[in-house]
């Protein structure tokens, strides 16, 4: 369940320096609404949260769009969701004054980055769907390890039908994973935050 292989997609070794100014203003400017955030609000941990799962939500979609017409996850829109991610579980961290909780996302990415890595090198996934799984990984690791593996697994239950009627019609090319682990990641996301709060 993949984008394209690896053959398929020209790679690009050194990326346009114009990813990393994005990557970085889309970091700066998180950091500057989650700083609002904290100094106006009374509790500011339920907002980050949800802005974190709309942040995902939002960029995901982009991103969905792009794998869905053109089977790949560009690398403008994967690198700010890190920034924006990784600020976002930051500043819960911050806020809530459990940075351990910081720690095992950053686990968690870590995690489901080499899990995408060893099934991109089966050709299972494509190399952009392992890029997406480390942010999506450290996005759901805000609320643990195991929401990040149920966030992955839903993933491949979301897409099962897709799947079963692209084999059925026999085409060439897989099926693009990436919309289905964003939509997997904002389910239990949001299913992490409705029943804990």
């Amino acid at each position: 369940m993949t984008a394209t292989s690896p053959a398929d997609v020209p790679q690009t070794r050194n990326p346009n320096p114009a990813i990393w100014a994005l990557t970085g203003a889309a970091g700066g400017a998180t950091a500057l609404i989650a700083t609002t955030i904290t100094t106006l609000a009374a509790d500011p941990l339920p907002i980050l949260e949800w802005l974190l799962v709309g942040a995902v939500a939002a960029i995901g979609a982009w991103l969905a769009v792009y794998d869905f017409r053109e089977h790949r996850l560009p690398n403008r829109l994967v690198w700010p969701l890190y920034a924006v991610t990784g600020v976002l579980v930051g500043s819960c961290g911050i806020v809530s004054g459990d940075l351990g909780r910081v720690g095992v996302a950053l686990l968690a990415g870590a995690a489901l980055w080499a899990i995408y890595f060893v099934l991109g090198l089966l050709g299972a996934v494509a190399f952009g769907d392992v890029k997406l799984a480390g942010a999506l990984g450290l996005a759901l690791g805000w609320w643990g390890i195991v929401p990040a593996l149920l966030g992955a697994a839903a993933a491949y239950v979301l897409a099962l039908p897709h799947a079963v009627a692209h084999a059925a019609g026999r085409r060439g090319r897989q099926i693009p994973f990436g919309p289905y682990m964003v939509a997997g990641t904002v389910a239990v996301a949001l299913w992490q935050i409705l029943t804990t709060s």
